[in-house]
């Protein structure tokens, strides 16, 4: 794993990387555009020296049509009747026509040609035929001669003393072959080639040899199946192509009057190595400033990420739970002050810490941790939440004989055990009161959430019953055994304890005078399950639920999930405004054979009780306990029964509510 400070160095350094990446780049950009402009100049500057050069044969063809049309040898040869090559007329016509020259007679045909376009006069009559050129107008053409281009001017010889009769015709020609494209090419500095029809008919200097035909023939394909590709906007004329590995930039021109269609061609092997040098240039510089921006802001690194490292480690003590841990970090900037806060930060948790063990020895830890995050406010506040109250039954039979410190350190063990089941399921313990333990459930968390604790509370009770268990076991038992006397044999001194649940609205805030407070809980609910405490002893059962508190159990968890329990009784509390249903909640470790067939037969028979079918209630409840000897809940409903079977109307002057009057003197008997 990479430390922050090599973490911190590769960003730099990638940093550093990217921003000298971009500068070349956009230097690289920035020459090939200055030399794109340059090539562009270069290429405009030769077309306008092209255009000029192009004209200065045509000037001349003009002036040696000046006096050529009106020379008297020229005019003698063209009246006489019969020019024969040994005759004086044809001896000065010789003398008199130049070398571009072609005398035709009026009918089109070859009189004479000069020495320097004899060979080819036929041919170009021919074409000058076929490109049906007027012979009776003095004008300047461009024909093709065997893929050649050709300025002609076409000069009519007229006789002014016959009303300027046409009497023939002079053809004046200049042939754009090799050697003059040659002699253009190193006067303008680039390849020349000229076109007819996007064919390439002549080329000059590199493309003119034989060994780079193959160069010739790709750029003559590229001509004739491309899609022109432009450069950038401001040189829209200026192209490229790759031919043989090597880019070339290239200027095309249609044919304009006598300026035959050409392009000029040059290839940037030579500037590409100007910018491939400066680019060059440009890697060694980008890393000499890379090794030496590294050098430079190393020092920092060390000193910013030695104050990272060192927050890092106080949070790690923060982990731990060692808030006496201090950062020190000297770095004179916005780091030193982080550290300075963390270090406060930790004083003010070392000052909690502090409390919180402190108030953990008075309330859970869970209701210590939502105070101090202020989860729980200290003003008070109502919600629903879920009260158990468990005491020992017969407790005054347990504490005879004891003295005053066997007592406690027996009854203090006790609640130990007891206590751990309730801290274990996130509730906490509100008030102790002899051999009573009241506690809350659903009081820490988010009030926000739909939460009641019942479930909790439910699990803590089945929690309680196992840890009584093995206190009878450890405690109980080694005493009995220790003693001949003591309190009996071990099951007349086992203890057992009655719990009751209920979960409604009430009040939790801290409660007492100003200089002495505590946390705790009020409202029906405490009230409510003491009351269900007190009759597990009259049904002889270990849990009871109220009816709100089974409903809520409903809705926080699912039917498979529903503990063991049935509908024990609906009984009329001289407390209670209305009658109230009550369940008893069996325990996890109930061993009874067909203890199901059990609960299905009660619940039978209690039906037909609460219809007042006291005799058909009477016969269910002594089958049942005939099966169920045991089962105290069974033999009260039956005696209830036989005591109301022949009276129904007792049963509704003593129950007006329609459920069974229960006196509060009768729930503590």
């Amino acid at each position: 794993m990479f430390s922050l400070r090599y973490k911190f160095s590769l960003i730099v350094v990638i940093l550093l990387f990217f921003t000298l990446g971009s500068a070349f780049w956009l230097i690289r950009g920035a020459l090939n555009d200055v030399l794109e402009q340059q090539l562009a100049q270069h290429f405009s500057q030769a077309q306008e020296q092209f255009s000029e050069l192009v004209q200065q044969p045509v000037k001349a063809l003009y002036n040696i049509a000046s006096y050529t049309r009106t020379h008297p040898w020229i005019t003698d040869a063209l009246y006489a009747k019969a020019l024969t090559p040994g005759s004086q007329v044809y001896k000065n016509l010789r003398k008199a026509l130049p070398n571009e020259a072609i005398l035709l007679n009026p009918l089109g045909q070859i009189l004479e040609a000069g020495e320097g376009i004899r060979s080819w006069a036929p041919e170009l009559n021919k074409q000058c035929v076929e490109n049906k050129v007027s012979f009776d107008k003095e004008r300047l053409h461009l024909l093709m001669l065997s893929d050649i281009p050709v300025q002609v001017l076409v000069v009519p010889i007229s006789d002014h003393q016959n009303e300027g009769k046409i009497i023939g015709t002079l053809l004046l020609a200049h042939l754009f072959d090799e050697t003059y494209l040659n002699h253009l090419r190193k006067l303008l500095g680039v390849d020349i080639l000229l076109l007819d029809a996007q064919e390439i008919t002549l080329t000059s200097g590199l493309f003119s040899a034989l060994s780079q035909r193959p160069l010739l023939n790709q750029l003559q394909i590229h001509l004739q199946s491309r899609t022109p590709i432009q450069l950038k906007q401001q040189y829209l004329k200026l192209q490229q192509v790759q031919l043989s590995n090597r880019l070339w930039h290239y200027i095309q021109t249609t044919q304009k009057a006598s300026v035959p269609a050409h392009l000029f061609i040059q290839p940037l092997d030579d500037h590409q190595g100007f910018v491939a040098r400066i680019q060059n240039n440009l890697l060694m510089l980008g890393g000499l400033l890379l090794i030496l921006s590294f050098l430079m802001i190393r020092p920092l690194f060390r000193q910013v990420t030695a104050a990272v490292q060192m927050l890092h480690t106080a949070t790690d003590q923060i982990e731990k739970e060692n808030y006496q841990f201090r950062a020190r970090i000297r770095t004179y900037d916005e780091l030193e002050s982080l550290g300075h806060a963390f270090n406060q930060m930790m004083h003010s948790l070392e000052g909690k810490e502090h409390v919180r063990q402190a108030m953990e020895h008075l309330v859970s830890p869970e209701l210590v941790m939502d105070i101090l995050k202020k989860r729980l406010s200290g003003e008070g506040q109502t919600r629903i939440a879920s009260v158990l109250v468990v005491g020992i039954q017969d407790f005054s039979r347990h504490t005879a004989g004891r003295s005053a410190q066997d007592l406690l350190s027996w009854l203090n063990n006790y609640f130990t055990r007891m206590q751990f089941c309730i801290a274990g399921q996130e509730g906490f313990v509100d008030a102790y009161s002899g051999d009573k333990l009241t506690a809350a459930f659903g009081i820490t968390g988010n009030s926000s959430e739909p939460h009641t604790g019942i479930y909790a509370a439910v699990l803590a009770a089945k929690e309680m019953l196992n840890a009584l268990t093995l206190f009878n076991l450890e405690v109980i038992s080694p005493q009995i055994s220790s003693t001949q006397h003591g309190f009996g044999n071990y099951q007349q001194n086992t203890i057992n304890i009655g719990i009751g649940i209920d979960t409604n609205s009430l009040i939790a805030g801290k409660i007492g005078a100003e200089n002495r407070q505590h946390y705790s809980i009020i409202g029906s609910p405490i009230k409510r399950a003491q009351q269900l405490e007190k009759l597990t002893r009259h049904y002889g059962v270990s849990i009871l639920i109220s009816q709100s508190a089974w409903d809520a159990l409903k809705t926080e968890i699912p039917a498979k999930d529903y503990p063991l329990h049935r509908e024990l009784d609906c009984i009329d509390l001289d407390s209670e405004a209305k009658p109230l249903n009550i369940y008893e909640i069996l325990p996890a470790c109930d061993e009874r054979e067909n203890i199901k067939d059990l609960l299905q037969r009660y619940q039978q028979a209690r039906i037909e009780l609460q219809q007042n079918h006291f005799k058909k209630a009477e016969n269910l409840f002594q089958q049942l306990h005939d099966d169920w000897p045991e089962d105290k809940p069974t033999r009260l409903l039956l005696g209830r029964s036989r005591r109301y079977h022949n009276n129904i109307e007792k049963y509704t002057q003593e129950n007006p509510q329609g459920a069974y009057r229960f006196l509060t003197q009768q729930s503590s008997s």
